[in-house]
């Protein structure tokens, strides 16, 4: 059962991931922008401002390195190279199935009438 319900999950995984990229590939960016973007992620600046009250004006930093931008684009990298360690992700349920076994049954039973 426990093998079953390991398969079934697999499938399931498998299925949901090639209908996201079917969707990817018809409504999302291109693969060549993405990665454009995220090269430009992983090369993030940013410039501080900050009112000077005495002179009454918006004085700006240099352009700073963006800590926060490239370590979420160095995380989505990594995850896209499959770097990480696989995660177990474990579903608990308590279903009655007694229901569609008793449905298969009937199905079952009228298609051998038939035959």
């Amino acid at each position: 059962m426990k093998e079953l319900e390991e398969n079934i999950g697999k499938e399931a995984g498998l299925e949901v991931r090639a209908e996201t990229l079917k969707l990817l590939r018809e409504k999302g960016p291109s693969l060549k922008k993405v990665i454009l973007r995220l090269k430009q992620a992983l090369n993030a600046k940013e410039t501080k401002a900050q009112f000077d009250t005495k002179r009454g004006v918006w004085v700006y930093s240099d352009p700073l390195i963006s800590h926060d931008i490239r370590l979420k684009a160095i995380k989505l990298a990594l995850t896209l190279y499959d770097a990480f360690p696989a995660q177990k992700h474990e579903v608990k349920a308590r279903v009655d199935v007694s229901p569609l076994l008793k449905e298969i049954r009937e199905a079952l039973l009228e298609d051998a009438k038939d035959t």
